[in-house]
């Protein structure tokens, strides 16, 4: 079942006639080695050439373990492995720990052309994502949750439960390691998971079909938002250069704050490469940046991406773009 799962979930991603270069990771967990197997029983099918990439962050005993098994498996399948020791000092250790992991996904796979980044997120992460939005008061649209493809990121097992993941992995008698920090409750995703989400099982188990059904919907009406998104950035992107976009600051125009958020974060999907995963906090203030700021106001989208306000334009740049080089796409275009 899981391996039909995943082959149809990559299959309208794939080319028919040629190699198509895939890049995991894993983290020597039983959802990536899952996917590890899977991919590998698929590879003639499709073509596949696997890669993985591997982040030890260190925060737990056996995270050298699993560190190990990682590389035992990529010399059993005979692929090429990266991987690198963190040690992340943040406040928000998972948010910290995501940007590092997807900024470490894209750097490798533009330096070895990789196709398309995959992840071991399942059905049960999703559920847990969906209900933190829902206890978090999110808008509609946060109700995507943890989309199946994102940009050149494929989740090929959101359709597939924790329980069908355990099984298959017992069968083919696969080997992992248990993270004890996904036990430690101080970590929201884990307080969810083993506590949250076993009680309202037990006591409101409608409530995880509401939440799905808000997931459905919203993937409905962000389907019916690809043609306004596509006459928003024909309306409002002024130019695009490497490394930063010029934008109207007509967009203010853009009443409804949805439309709003999502047209920034399809801009910086598509000419970044990146998501914008901020509050709602934070876009408020980012809308209220866009509509009252001083000329030459700086406003932060996230750590990468800056954007500098000018009287008719802002310019979204990304933060490793030499200022000369700014200055210079400023004034070509405030001068023209």
């Amino acid at each position: 079942m899981i391996l039909k799962h995943v082959s149809d979930n990559l299959n309208p991603y794939l080319k028919e006639n040629g190699n198509n270069k895939l890049v995991l990771g894993v983290s020597g967990g039983v959802d990536s080695i899952v996917l590890l197997d899977v991919l590998n029983k698929l590879k003639e099918q499709y073509c596949i050439s696997i890669s993985l990439i591997h982040i030890n962050y260190g925060i737990h005993p056996k995270a050298q373990l699993a560190e190990d098994l990682c590389y035992d498996l990529a010399s059993k399948y005979n692929i090429d492995i990266a991987s690198k020791a963190v040690d992340l000092k943040s406040s928000n250790f998972e948010a910290s720990a995501r940007d590092f992991r997807y900024n470490m996904f894209n750097e490798y796979s533009k330096k070895n052309s990789i196709d398309y980044i995959l992840t071991a997120h399942h059905k049960d992460d999703q559920i847990e994502t969906l209900q933190m939005k829902f206890l978090d008061g999110s808008d509609w649209v946060s109700f995507l949750g943890i989309r199946k493809k994102y940009g050149n990121i494929i989740r090929p097992m959101l359709n597939i439960t924790k329980k069908e993941i355990l099984m298959y992995a017992n069968n083919q008698a696969l080997s992992w390691i248990e993270d004890s920090s996904n036990t430690n409750i101080n970590y929201r995703r884990n307080n969810i998971r083993l506590n949250v989400i076993p009680e309202i099982i037990k006591n409101n188990p409608g409530h995880i079909d509401e939440l799905m059904q808000k997931h459905y919907n919203a993937i409905k009406k962000i389907s019916l938002l690809k043609d306004k998104m596509i006459f928003f950035r024909n309306e409002y992107i002024i130019e695009s250069h490497p490394g930063c976009i010029i934008i109207s600051n007509k967009v203010i125009d853009i009443e409804d704050r949805i439309s709003f958020k999502i047209f920034y974060q399809d801009l910086c999907q598509k000419y970044f490469n990146c998501g914008l995963y901020s509050t709602k906090k934070h876009w408020k203030q980012f809308y209220l940046f866009v509509l009252n700021s001083r000329v030459h106001s700086l406003f932060d989208l996230n750590k990468d991406i800056r954007i500098i306000k000018k009287k008719e334009f802002h310019y979204i740049y990304t933060n490793n773009l030499p200022l000369s080089k700014i200055n210079k796409i400023i004034k070509q275009n405030e001068y023209h």
